[in-house]
């Protein structure tokens, strides 16, 4: 049964750390846990902030957790109830973009381009208001992984963020590189509707 435990913790090693089975392996100090806790903290603090998410609960599970004498990780599910922060849906880039192609172009587009068009924003419309108003559930699986200084503090600048999904051709699981600078400004996400819309209205210029 002894053998059979360290075998799993090994291999837990091995799926969060991509360290070699033969490395040293222990658990993490509660010094590392609260380094783990707090970026973690900032991290979905950041999120929301960049989405635009008004944090209504956040429930943390920690779901696994290594480490060695250089590297610490961590697993944690993460559920979250928030609404977007916007008063009105027309305050949302999405619809900004929307609503100034429209401005725009407007006079240029033929009654079933105008057709297309309205609909469309409508459905943002209703939709966002209902993100606005209603409260929103997400849940993720995020690993976190750092190195270690000397005494075995986290460096806080060498951490990473991992975000679980399906493993290849959906078989099993994996974890994928999540960086906060991916997610769209609200600059580039009014610039993405406006673009869309010309797609949706089938609008072009000679």
């Amino acid at each position: 049964m002894q053998r059979k435990g360290t075998a799993i913790i090994i291999l837990l090693l091995v799926l969060l750390l991509g360290m070699p089975a033969c490395s040293a392996y222990k658990a993490p100090s509660q010094a590392q846990r609260d380094d783990l806790q707090s970026v973690l903290d900032e991290y979905l603090r950041e999120e929301a902030r960049l989405r635009h998410w008004r944090v209504l609960d956040t429930q943390v599970t920690w779901a696994s957790e290594a480490a060695t004498r250089d590297e610490v990780a961590a697993v944690f599910r993460i559920a979250i109830v928030y609404r977007i922060d916007y008063k009105r849906a027309e305050d949302a880039p999405a619809l900004k973009g929307q609503l100034r192609f429209m401005r725009d172009h407007e006079a240029e587009l033929s009654a079933s381009q105008l057709e297309r068009a309205r609909e469309n924003i409508e459905m943002w419309r209703h939709d966002l208001n209902e993100y606005i108003s209603t409260d929103q559930h997400g849940f993720s699986i995020v690993k976190v992984t750092g190195k270690l200084d000397s005494k075995g503090r986290l460096i806080r600048d060498s951490v990473e963020y991992y975000l679980e999904g399906d493993g290849p051709d959906g078989k099993g699981i994996a974890y994928y590189p999540y960086n906060l600078k991916d997610i769209p400004t609200s600059q580039e996400v009014e610039r993405d509707s406006y673009e869309s819309m010309k797609e949706i209205v089938g609008f072009a210029r000679d």
